[in-house]
């Protein structure tokens, strides 16, 4: 069977992040941002100009689609029906990901078995296309966050595929779990010197339901997320906290069936 894993974590060029449970902490925040694109780019060029000495922007405009599986039934599988006989199957990184969503791993009778854990419902399980690479994507939604509620913290594992066709199917067919939204959007990243990644967000409701643009700031902690922000004319007044599909439910009145699949 062949591998469909490059069994490498995709490490994210960031100070190092807080861990929680030994996984990198991922912090962001939303804003709404009124106004077009065009305008936006123009207010990112002006702080580059401005920072020209502090800051390094890198613009990046991508298209990102991300399919997000639901929990399904309760199973045990082995490992080897996962990542093929012959891949490395005890790589740590496959098996953050899967330790991270909850399940259990255990060894039995020299293989790597994978238990599903009672309760899924706080977790991520994405297969996304990233600008043309495909990427598994393992997230869990943290109860605490910061003491104002300001930012979202979410631990996170991302390993790069080579066929996302596989683990589809291996998350639906061995794992039982069922295909929940699609979603697809464009995005334009800038990095700034400092490490704070600034995101602006394109949605296919953008016309159908009048949603803005969204910025995604993501950095270590708070004050580094405000520091990027301040450049761009922002303060917490304006965080949004929370997923893409509660942005675009309460920004744009989408409901719940409609965010489930938003294609171009």
């Amino acid at each position: 069977m062949q591998n469909f894993i490059h069994g490498h974590h995709l490490e994210k060029s960031f100070p190092s992040f807080e861990k929680e449970g030994g996984f990198p902490v991922e912090r962001e925040t939303k804003i709404k941002y009124i106004g077009s694109r065009d305008d936006f780019i123009a207010q990112m060029q002006a702080v580059k100009a401005e920072l020209a000495e502090k800051t390094r922007m890198i613009d990046d405009l991508r298209f990102t689609a991300g399919e997000n599986f639901k929990p399904g039934k309760k199973t045990a599988v082995a490992m080897e029906a996962f990542s093929g006989p012959d891949s490395g199957a005890k790589d740590p990184t496959v098996i953050s990901a899967f330790t991270l969503l909850g399940f259990s791993v255990s060894e039995n009778a020299d293989k790597l078995e994978l238990v599903s854990p009672p309760d899924m419902d706080n977790t991520t399980v994405r297969i996304r296309n990233d600008g043309g690479t495909w990427i598994f994507t393992a997230k869990r939604r943290l109860e605490k966050l910061d003491e104002n509620g300001y930012i979202e913290e979410k631990p996170e594992v991302e390993v790069e595929l080579k066929d996302p066709t596989m683990l589809r199917q291996f998350l639906e067919n061995e794992l039982g779990l069922e295909l929940d939204s699609h979603r697809q959007k464009l995005r334009t990243s800038y990095r700034l010197k400092t490490g704070q990644l600034v995101e602006l967000n394109e949605s296919p409701a953008f016309e159908t339901h009048n949603v803005p643009f969204w910025l995604e700031i993501e950095g270590k902690d708070l004050p580094d997320i405000e520091v990027a922000a301040k450049l761009l004319g922002f303060d917490k007044s304006h965080f949004f906290k929370g997923s893409d599909k509660k942005f675009l439910m309460k920004t744009g009145g989408l409901s719940e069936a409609e965010t489930k699949n938003l294609l171009f």
